[in-house]
């Protein structure tokens, strides 16, 4: 059946099937043993119905290709006016699929018009499989996740211990920035009772910084705990460097006799001030309780001292008891210049196991 025009209009060819009684249909049936081919060699080809359709392959390792080949801007629309969640569903029923583009700008993009217009991309079945994102782009942003009006979450909900989220950067860093005015603006959270925080760095170091004027750095925990510097020669400093009023505080609600302990364990420590400064206890308990300077050595061919220098006056006081300086070797007690004073309210008492000299004294 062929339509041979010669005429300078358009010319149709219509095969058309109609049945006028409206409790009939009209089919239109074409069936061949090979091939059926449809060429449209200078326009464009058009198939519609009014109901379900289908184009179907149904031979065993058979394709079924939708191509534009032609080359240049040209496009392949698969489009549906259905309101439904899968108003156009692409399933592959025991296989794979592949969405590729090639040299511009691709995306997927579902525009919501209310609540709960989600977009899904899973994997599902409890197998050994995986939801893979990647990119070989050389940008900054090579792989971008963006929420610009709302929040994202990571989640590992049914993961077995091992099962974990991994961030790496490799030959580049990881920045995790947040621009929220709260206390708790980035959150580092073990919500196990038995689960904890490990930070590893290389000599790079391990740097915090508080840059406002206020808020601070808080280090909290409910069990023993330890700052340590484990490296030779390597310094562990605890300052508070800004001037004026301000303090380095050490606390301990402890009640051992070590509720607080400095201690160097192989050299010596130093505790400087420059203005006026103290050393006290301040005892509120229903006992004697007693400050102890001490100086020892351990080996028998060394000696421990207590020196004790000053610009001006010593004072000793004892508000509600005695004073005792006792040695085991021969003492000295002395001026360089002006009166050295013994006092009491009662008596002076010099006592000498053999003798007591006394050169150029003054009683009274």
């Amino acid at each position: 059946m062929t339509l041979a025009a010669n005429v300078a209009a358009a010319e149709t060819l219509t095969i058309a099937v109609t049945n006028a009684d409206v409790a009939g249909t009209a089919l239109l049936d074409i069936n061949v043993d090979d091939a059926v081919t449809l060429d449209s060699s200078a326009a464009g080809l058009s198939f519609d119905g009014v109901t379900d359709s289908n184009f179907t392959v149904t031979g065993s390792g058979q394709s079924l290709t939708l191509a534009a080949a032609g080359g240049g801007a040209q496009s392949v629309f698969v489009t549906s006016a259905g309101t439904g969640v899968n108003a156009v569903d692409i399933s592959a029923t025991a296989g794979g699929f592949s969405i590729d583009g090639a040299n511009t700008t691709s995306n997927i993009t579902l525009t919501g018009d209310g609540a709960g217009d989600d977009l899904t991309v899973g994997v599902a079945g409890a197998f050994d499989s995986s939801l893979i994102l990647s990119s070989t782009g050389t940008g900054a942003d090579a792989l971008q996740i963006t929420a610009s009006a709302g929040g994202i979450d990571i989640a590992a909900t049914g993961a077995a211990a091992g099962e974990d989220i991994d961030i790496t950067a490799t030959g580049s860093s990881i920045n995790l920035t947040s621009t929220e005015a709260i206390a708790d603006a980035i959150r580092i959270y073990a919500s196990d009772a038995a689960g904890g925080a490990d930070i590893d760095v290389g000599t790079g170091g391990f740097i915090v910084d508080q840059a406002g004027a206020t808020g601070g750095i808080s280090l909290d925990a409910a069990t023993s705990s330890n700052y340590t510097v484990t490296g030779s020669g390597m310094n562990l400093t605890l300052a508070s460097a800004g001037g004026g009023a301000q303090s380095v505080i050490l606390n301990s609600a402890g009640t051992g006799v070590n509720a607080i302990d400095l201690e160097a364990t192989a050299g010596g420590f130093s505790i400087d001030g420059v203005i006026s400064s103290n050393l006290s206890m301040n005892a509120n308990v229903a006992s004697a309780e007693t400050l102890t300077i001490s100086a020892t050595n351990a080996d028998g061919a060394g000696t421990a001292l207590l020196d004790i220098n000053v610009d001006d006056a010593i004072t000793m006081d004892s508000s509600a008891a005695g004073i005792a300086f006792n040695a085991a070797a021969a003492s000295s007690f002395a001026t360089a210049a002006g009166n050295l004073t013994f006092s009491s309210g009662a008596t002076v008492d010099i006592d000498g196991t053999t003798s007591v000299t006394v050169e150029n004294w003054t009683f009274n």
